[in-house]
């Protein structure tokens, strides 16, 4: 792959390269291979990123490798063009600039980033990913093993194993609440205020990765997401009470080490 982008005007950081060679990888597309062909496929979904974060050229892959993007049935199997790719991070680009904020009821939902929402969030996390079938490319790497297939593992989990979660984040990168139990109200006490700039923040986000799960969208002008009390670590220590909130058997493993719904190859 280096060979390839090395010859490639304008250059790109290693972080976006990293984000457009997932999306080749999520649609079986080679994105090594030196012929002049597939450096020009490169050139232009590279020439799309120029200027743009890579955070936000990280939502788009997921956008599309999560189905999010509205496609024909007969595109939804093929790489987006460089094209379409560059529209959705236009569309994605405008959302961040409106920081639109969508009104909620309280008595039905719950605003994004709140400790009940969290605790919602983390629940449905806790409870485990669901079986997903990854590409042909994707599922021979994880078959490999090793750092590069356990990577592989992860990031596909994380971007199709949690629905239900999936369905929370898109909301809240829209401003809009979440519907959650009553019993969820109970456990606000366990949860702090967390600077999105500070150490505790990162390290929390740290923590998804190493777990497979998906992180946060951008929180706006909002300065502070809810966590446990105590960063990851206090995480053990609430973890199965979240999970009776949600009405699941708190027996179940809050490790990240648990390979529950492990994706199949």
């Amino acid at each position: 792959m280096n060979a390839v982008v090395a010859t490639i005007t304008p250059k790109a950081s290693a972080e976006i390269i990293q984000h457009l060679a997932m999306l080749f990888a999520g649609y079986d597309v080679p994105f090594g291979d030196g012929s002049e062909t597939r450096k020009a496929k490169v050139a232009g979904y590279v020439w799309a990123c120029e200027g743009r974060p890579a955070g936000l050229v990280e939502r788009v892959v997921k956008d599309f490798l999560s189905g999010k993007v509205k496609r024909s049935p007969s595109l939804r199997s093929k790489l987006p063009t460089s094209e379409e790719f560059a529209a959705q991070l236009d569309m994605r680009a405008s959302e961040g600039q409106r920081g639109a904020v969508v009104e909620f009821t309280p008595t039905t939902s719950v605003p994004p980033f709140g400790p009940v929402w969290m605790a919602k969030l983390l629940s449905i996390l806790l409870a485990g990913p669901e079986k997903t079938k990854p590409s042909a490319f994707i599922a021979k790497v994880i078959a490999e093993g090793g750092e590069k297939g356990e990577r592989y593992r992860l990031q596909h989990q994380a971007t199709s194993g949690f629905p239900k979660a999936r369905e929370m984040l898109d909301r809240a990168d829209h401003g809009q609440g979440f519907r959650v139990e009553e019993a969820f109200e109970t456990m606000a006490e366990t949860m702090e205020p967390v600077p999105v700039t500070g150490e505790v923040f990162a390290a929390w986000r740290d923590d998804f990765e190493r777990r497979g799960w998906p992180w946060l969208p951008d929180t706006g002008k909002q300065r502070v997401v809810y966590f446990p009390k105590g960063g990851p670590a206090g995480l053990d220590v609430v973890g199965a009470a979240l999970i009776r909130a949600a009405g699941g058997s708190p027996e179940l493993s809050t490790s990240a080490g648990d390979r529950r719904g492990e994706v199949s190859a």
